[in-house]
């Protein structure tokens, strides 16, 4: 009598294809999912980054405004193209760089005082900017000689090249800057309110309107990366900070 052996026991090709196909999108479900809390995570951190970043900046902003002054060589509150260089000495607030297609980039300069417990009340000139080349907001403090006759070199120089060259990078206070804009602004005392010294927000009236500014509206534009380098979210900080010296101080 002839004995069939069963065969052994196991999965047919059929079974196999299903089950890998089961793993399969269920590995790519889990990966997905992972995917986007890694990417939810990563663009939680860039933008707490760029929030403590402009909220460091907007405070180390606001402690050299509070001594601004006009200097010893009585600068004004003014809007102006950046002017030829060498100069006698630096006299608008801001200063527009003309980047073309009616884009400009604004550098934010005053005088103010020394903080540092071996200085005694001595001036020091400040310029905040954007270096395009490496997408930072510098910060560049020129030390003033105490004699009025004299002035820093630095004072005199053309501050074009520091906006667009990626070996400056000792004034940087950190990247990820788009563009930085100022704008003055006015206190009405009748309507208890800030207002523009032009027609439109952006727009700066004739000196003599903005030499009675009270505030500047300062933005920092951030532009930062969620996914390590190729999409990007942009994010405007901004903040009024009141002027110290008025007119004629």
């Amino acid at each position: 009598m002839m004995r069939f052996r069963r065969a052994a026991p196991g999965f047919s090709i059929v079974e196999l294809m299903v089950a890998t196909l089961i793993a399969m999108v269920v590995f790519g479900l889990g990966f997905t999912i992972i995917n986007k809390i890694t990417q939810a995570r990563t663009q939680t951190a860039a933008r707490v980054r760029a929030s403590e970043n402009a909220r460091l900046f907007f405070q180390l902003l606001e402690k050299d405004l509070a001594a601004a002054n006009p200097g010893p060589h009585n600068m004004v509150k003014d809007r102006t193209l950046v002017p030829g260089y060498p100069c006698a000495a630096p006299q608008a607030t801001v200063l527009e760089e003309d980047l073309g297609g009616g884009v400009y980039a604004d550098i934010l300069q005053f005088y103010t005082r020394a903080d540092a417990a071996t200085v005694t009340d001595e001036y020091v000139f400040v310029r905040y900017f954007v270096n395009r080349a490496n997408n930072t907001i510098c910060r560049h403090v020129i030390a003033v000689p105490n004699s009025d006759e004299s002035i820093a070199p630095e004072l005199t120089e053309n501050p074009l090249p520091y906006t667009n060259d990626a070996a400056i990078v000792q004034f940087a206070l950190f990247d990820e800057v788009k563009s930085f804009y100022v704008v003055h602004r006015i206190w009405n005392e009748t309507n208890k309110a800030l207002t523009p010294t032009g027609l439109q927000d952006y727009q700066e009236a004739d000196p003599a309107t903005i030499q009675n500014a009270t505030h500047l509206r300062v933005m920092l534009v951030m532009r930062y990366s969620v996914d390590g380098g190729t999409t990007f979210l942009e994010r405007t900080f901004s903040k009024v900070l009141e002027l110290p010296w008025r007119a004629g101080s």
